[in-house]
């Protein structure tokens, strides 16, 4: 089943190196379709502040998700490798 959205939910907001106030999200799970051609939703997660409101956004592609965990230099797999036991 392809993954139509992500659903997020304001989770709370921090303060950016400028000072600005922004808004936090947490993903809570997604939006696909099912084999008749309709769609479900799968809730994983909600944040404890929530406010009702959930955000369907177009999921992120692949690349850019690998692209994220390689500017942290973290392995595929997401794991350091240097565990010291």
């Amino acid at each position: 089943m392809p993954i139509v959205y992500e659903i997020s939910a304001k989770s709370g907001t921090y303060k950016d190196k400028q000072g600005n106030e922004k808004n936090s999200y947490t993903r809570c799970g997604v939006v696909m379709t099912t084999k008749n051609g309709g769609q479900m939703a799968k809730i994983e997660a909600l944040p404890v502040h929530f406010d009702g409101w959930l955000y369907f956004n177009e999921p992120k592609q692949r690349e850019e998700a690998q692209s994220a965990q390689t500017k942290r230099n973290l392995p595929a797999d997401g794991f350091e490798s240097d565990i010291p036991f």
